[in-house]
């Protein structure tokens, strides 16, 4: 059906039964969907949403918020907080486990992804001006002692996560490849 419409509002065909006949579509509904007499169906079905449009905007901004921090929700907190509004408005039905998939498909801006686990302190101790400073730092040293690029190296002794889940399915802002999900810093 978008297809067929948007062939039709480009005007390279001149008749909507062509239009219809080409795309395998009823006449009938791409007549009125071209005169906008019947809404798209995701709209034509918001009343019958649990959450309005603007508390879905909300709880989409919180799933951003949270993975803005290294702290991106899991599809069942998701859900969880979902109930929380609906409880509030009085709304005692529990939330179906597919809310979350349509609540994904009503806002493309998140997606589910594999959260991966990073150490708080990773989080926390980043900034634009921490690492600037380190790296004035390394200049500074590197000047004094005459250290030549080629002589530094890497070194990672930071140790393993003992007793840690795996990494797992969150929601996260669609625009990043990757998210992190922060952990306590217990290191053997």
């Amino acid at each position: 059906m978008d297809e067929a419409l948007r062939v039709l509002h480009s005007g390279a065909y001149h008749s909507i039964r062509q239009v219809a006949t080409d795309h395998a579509v009823p006449r009938t509904s791409l007549t009125a969907h071209f005169a906008g007499t019947r809404l798209p169906r995701a709209q034509a079905h918001q009343k019958e949403q649990r959450l309005s449009t603007r508390e879905e905007r909300w709880l989409v901004q919180w799933v951003l918020n949270g993975d803005s921090i290294g702290q991106a929700p899991s599809l069942a907190s998701t859900r969880e907080m979902a109930a929380y509004f609906t409880r509030a408005l009085g709304d005692e039905a529990p939330i179906g486990r597919a809310w979350v998939h349509a609540f994904k498909k009503r806002n493309p801006e998140i997606k589910s992804m594999i959260g991966k686990r990073i150490e708080a302190s990773r989080i926390t101790g980043t900034s634009q001006e921490l690492i600037g400073a380190f790296f004035e730092r390394l200049c500074t040293r590197m000047d004094e002692y005459r250290v030549d690029p080629a002589n530094i190296w890497n070194m990672d002794e930071h140790g393993t996560a003992m007793g840690r889940c795996t990494n797992h399915q969150v929601l996260a802002d669609a625009r990043k490849r990757r998210t992190y999900k922060t952990e306590a810093g217990d290191r053997e």
